[in-house]
């Protein structure tokens, strides 16, 4: 049969034939006196395996090897098999990253059909916070709430948010909440105040902080070293995620009592 024919048969096209033949990987058979190829069965044969090698994402440099005989064996047979050990673990790796992105465009859209929340958060954690947000009418306090929110997506985001955490603000007894409401309505009072003329309101709320369970989990489940400068946190600094000078300095109180490499580091704030 002629190129054409061949490429045919195997769902192909003669140009990738041609590709082929130029990498070695399909022998041309010999030209009869009117220039024609005449490719037989086993020409067919070798096209097919070679294109069912490739659609299994082995690269066509590795094709040659594993098209071989079966009974090589040396350098070329350890060659092989590392070449496959390689393709198995991208084809996890890949494989694994496609699960998680199904997974979350499953919740995406189970969330947007119901009414739910965009968020990268779990749904009832995401729930949790508006819930929060929705119950209060003072707009100082809805920001606070939402600021909230925003730093725990930026984790979310990093893959920082501990799955404790997310419990916290799911199953807040009621008591638990109104400690959790106090100390946002305190920390919003705080904005637009100089820092000299706030001290006392400051001391308080991280006392306040240090004597309530519930707030201390919350705040030591934060990975406040954004707050204390981590680089890995990028470019962000604690004046762009508290640009407050009041709540920045109870934010900076809470990263030096909370960090755990550098307990000292904050204590002359």
């Amino acid at each position: 049969m002629r190129i054409s024919d061949l490429a045919e048969a195997a769902e192909t096209t003669p140009r990738a034939v041609r590709h082929y033949h130029r990498l070695g990987l399909l022998p041309e058979p010999v030209r009869f006196a009117n220039g024609y190829r005449d490719y037989g069965l086993e020409h067919l044969l070798r096209l097919m395996r070679i294109r069912w090698l490739a659609a299994a994402g082995v690269p066509l440099g590795a094709i040659a090897g594993i098209l071989a005989e079966q009974g090589s064996s040396g350098d070329t047979k350890d060659d092989v098999i590392a070449d496959l050990d390689a393709l198995l673990v991208r084809a996890r790796s890949e494989l694994a990253k496609v699960t998680e992105q199904l997974a979350r465009l499953e919740n995406l859209r189970d969330s947007y059909a119901s009414g739910g929340i965009v968020s990268p958060l779990p749904p009832e954690m995401a729930r949790a916070l508006q819930n929060l947000h929705d119950e209060v009418d003072d707009d100082r306090v809805r920001s606070v709430i939402r600021h909230e929110r925003e730093m725990i997506e930026l984790m979310a985001l990093r893959g920082r948010v501990p799955g404790v955490f997310a419990d916290l603000y799911v199953h807040l007894k009621d008591d638990e909440r109104g400690q959790v409401m106090d100390f946002f309505h305190r920390f919003a009072a705080l904005a637009g105040r100089p820092v000299r003329l706030a001290t006392k309101e400051i001391d308080e709320l991280v006392a306040t902080l240090a004597n309530s369970p519930v707030l201390q989990s919350l705040a030591s489940s934060v990975d406040f070293s954004a707050a204390a400068g981590d680089p890995d946190w990028g470019r962000f600094s604690v004046d762009v995620l508290f640009p407050d000078p009041a709540q920045r300095e109870v934010a900076l109180r809470v990263a030096a009592a909370f960090a755990v490499e550098t307990p000292a580091e904050g204590e002359g704030r």
